[in-house]
Formats: structure tokens, C-alpha cells, sequence
């Protein structure tokens, strides 16, 4: 797409300038245009995610092969991991919720006892906040593990602390 701009530019350049000052101002933009670019990459590069990466490697790490995540809110450790979560819902947001309560047996609560009964060793949630629905799961079976960079970690309570 760059190489089509650019072509788009010499091509109206040429029709009103000679050759060279064309040729000039063209590679001047392209200078400019790399040095931007180049620039805003350097500046605005972060290491978040090798940050996370870590974070689920530590946890699968200390909680071994058998581990097994479940993603409320929270689906990158599921994408570091490579792992699948247990159900194909694991976001609760923009109206969600409320079609997995229409459409899950017992809706929303119902849900959240499954995730009681199926004990997952880790939940991953949202950071901001556990859903309403959840809290007597979580405060059930589960407890908190700390934050990561971007969710909340919550161990069930049959792993040793």
C-alpha cells in the first residue's frame, strides 16, 4: 500500500515538476515517511507481552501439566497457553451475558455452579471485576492468586497454597 502511495505521489509530481525536483521531493517524503514510522515503533514498543507470557508460564509452572484454565472475562491466558477453554463462553460483555443466561440451563448462576462442579484449577477474569453471578463460586471454591498484566488469577482450593 506504501509503494501505491508513493507511486500516486511521483505520478502527480511529475505531471507539474521537472524530473528531478520530483524525483527530490518524493524521496524526501519517503525519508520522512520511514523516519515517522521508525520512530513511533521504537517509542511506543512495550514488553506487556512477553510480561504475560511469563505469568502464565510461572503459573502452569507451579501448578504443573494437569492445569487447566477457565476464562471468564480474560481469554489471553488461554492464547499464551495455548489452551482451550472449557466452554465457548468466556466473555460476558455487550449483551453476552445475557444470552448465555437465556440459553445456558439456569442461566448465568447455573453457569457459575458448572464452573463449581467442573473445578477448573485456574480462572482467569477480568481484572476490574468478578461478575456478580460468580461471586459465590468464586468465594466457594476458589481464591484469589493475585493479579497478572491485564486479569486476575483465582487458584480452586484443592490446590495446596
Amino acid at each position: 500500500m506504501a509503494a501505491i502511495g508513493i507511486g500516486g505521489i511521483a505520478k502527480q509530481l511529475i505531471d507539474r515538476l521537472p524530473a528531478r525536483a520530483a524525483l527530490v521531493l518524493c524521496l524526501a517524503w519517503v525519508v520522512a515517511a520511514v523516519s515517522v514510522a521508525a520512530t513511533y515503533s521504537i517509542r511506543t514498543r512495550g514488553h506487556a507481552l512477553q510480561r504475560q507470557r511469563a505469568q502464565v508460564a510461572r503459573i502452569l509452572e507451579l501448578l504443573g501439566p494437569d492445569t487447566s484454565i477457565q476464562s471468564i472475562g480474560a481469554p489471553a491466558p488461554l492464547v499464551l497457553s495455548g489452551m482451550r477453554n472449557p466452554t465457548r463462553h468466556q466473555i460476558f460483555v455487550d449483551g453476552l451475558n445475557e444470552y448465555v443466561d437465556d440459553t445456558w440451563p439456569g442461566g448465568l448462576r447455573g453457569f457459575a455452579n458448572w464452573v463449581g462442579r467442573e473445578q477448573p484449577t485456574v480462572l482467569s477474569l477480568n481484572r476490574d471485576r468478578v461478575p456478580r453471578w460468580l461471586n459465590r463460586t468464586i468465594e466457594r471454591e476458589y481464591r484469589p492468586a493475585g493479579p497478572a498484566l491485564g486479569w486476575a488469577w483465582y487458584v480452586h482450593r484443592s490446590v495446596a497454597p
